[in-house]
């Protein structure tokens, strides 16, 4: 769990009113079991805290970003980078301390894109409050 303790931390930067964003807010959990969706996991496994969710991602469609990590939330800012050149949509995420990438696509970060993330129907961020 040490990959999200994020390589570059940076102050003072964010998005601003030119930057382009999801077009509806985007809710991700992150999945650290076997089983490629939570609701398999919960089909497949005799206790539901081994499909717990410690990581959870919102991409609003404000700009607003917050990650979340065992329930403890860090907000910060994204923008989504150009994919007119055939490449993927990645966000740009920059909090107080960390900056990081999002592919949107695929649902991975983009420096651990081995590890499984969803779309999150449940989100504990509400992207209408602030």
């Amino acid at each position: 769990m040490n990959w999200l303790l994020f390589a570059v931390a940076l102050a003072g930067c964010g998005t601003d009113e030119h930057d382009v964003t999801l077009p509806s807010d985007a809710h991700y959990k992150v999945l650290f079991n076997p089983w490629p969706t939570m609701g398999q996991c919960l089909a497949n496994t005799p206790d539901p805290a081994d499909c717990a969710v410690p990581l959870a991602l919102s991409l609003c469609e404000s700009g607003r970003a917050v990650f979340s990590r065992n329930g403890m939330a860090e907000e910060g800012t994204y923008a989504m980078d150009d994919a007119d050149q055939g490449q993927s949509w990645i966000a740009t995420i920059v909090t107080r301390r960390s900056l990081t990438w999002f592919d949107v696509e695929i649902k991975a970060l983009v420096m651990s894109p081995e590890h499984r993330w969803e779309m999150d129907d449940a989100p504990g961020v509400d992207c209408a409050e602030r």
